[in-house]
């Protein structure tokens, strides 16, 4: 039998009908989109329909319906013949570049068959056919990763980010991107089973470069002074990932309740060679002990003009009776 706890809600397989200022949207394209973070998944084909194969050979499709801002697009995963337990998730973006996450796997081993894919909307043949690429697997034990822990970036003169340094509500499907190459970062903390080999402040930062194909695997850690400044007691459990950029490639990893983690992909002839994490204490936060949710909730951060900007919200409780 299947595990309850994964299966798809049936909201899922349903995606909201396009109207006809949406279908419109492909004669007069907006210069960027907002996203939904969870696809669908529906069997959906237009222009921007690329196919690929999962980790057992099966085909596999993914489709961007767009809907003009304010309105939200959101993309459909489909598979004739793969199972799909759980939503496919969108883990990154940066201009043309999604990164995906798709289970294709019987619901006993959920966990096992996770694959991940970039979907490029102009990646393909001549600047204009979208392409969606089956990645390598992370290796074991950190091939799972989530939203808040990952950011892909475009490799080129700056690294400068765009719109705020966010990766995951936007994409901008008509920037030619297909000649730059491109690096994944995801940084966790060490897996529970880890803890004694990885004590708390030290992270394993698994980057994948699209140059050789591959993922690389680091063990990375607070400098020096901030170590003994900090000692054993360091939290941060990353919120979200915003880039940063520059020459470094530096990308912020942001615990909204407590500090940024800056991390240099770049060193200065432009190799993937992680230097030690830097912190940035986060002002300290207003909120009571009524609320203990999510930082996102009530917290943001973002990247405008070359400076960090920084917002919270006073959030008020009002006692309600539950009849």
């Amino acid at each position: 039998m299947g595990n309850p706890r994964f299966r798809l809600h049936p909201s899922s397989l349903n995606p909201p009908a396009l109207t006809a200022d949406d279908e419109a949207v492909d004669d007069d394209y907006p210069p960027w989109v907002l996203m939904e973070s969870q696809a669908y998944v529906a069997d959906c084909k237009n222009s921007t329909t690329a196919v690929s194969k999962t980790w057992d050979s099966h085909d596999i499709q993914v489709t961007i319906c767009t809907r003009r801002p304010p309105h939200v697009s959101y993309m459909c995963v489909y598979s004739r013949d793969a199972e799909m337990p759980l939503e496919p998730q969108m883990l990154a973006m940066e201009e043309d570049l999604v990164v995906l996450c798709v289970t294709v796997s019987c619901q006993k081993d959920v966990m096992k068959n996770i694959d991940y894919y970039v979907y490029r909307a102009t990646g393909g043949v001549a600047y204009g056919k979208p392409s969606l690429t089956l990645l390598k697997r992370p290796p074991n034990p950190y091939n799972s990763f989530y939203a808040e822990h990952t950011i892909v970036m475009l490799c080129g003169t700056g690294h400068q980010p765009t719109l705020g340094g966010q990766t995951g509500i936007y994409l901008r499907p008509h920037v030619h991107s297909v000649q730059r190459h491109y690096i994944i970062a995801a940084l966790k903390a060490a897996p529970w089973e880890m803890q004694e080999e990885f004590p708390q402040g030290i992270f394993i930062l698994s980057l994948y470069n699209s140059k050789t194909e591959d993922w690389t695997v680091n063990t990375i850690s607070l400098n020096k002074e901030q170590r003994q400044q900090y000692g054993p007691d360091f939290e941060h459990a990353t919120s979200k990932v915003i880039n940063i950029g520059g020459d470094a490639g530096t990308m912020g990893f942001v615990d909204l309740w407590r500090g940024i983690l800056l991390c240099d992909l770049f060193s200065v002839k432009g190799e993937v060679i992680p230097s030690p994490l830097r912190y940035i204490k986060l002002p300290s936060t207003r909120r009571n002990s009524l609320f203990r949710e999510d930082a996102r909730l009530a917290r943001d951060i973002a990247v405008i003009n070359g400076h960090l900007k920084f917002v919270e919200l006073q959030v008020h409780w009002k006692e309600s009776r539950v009849c």
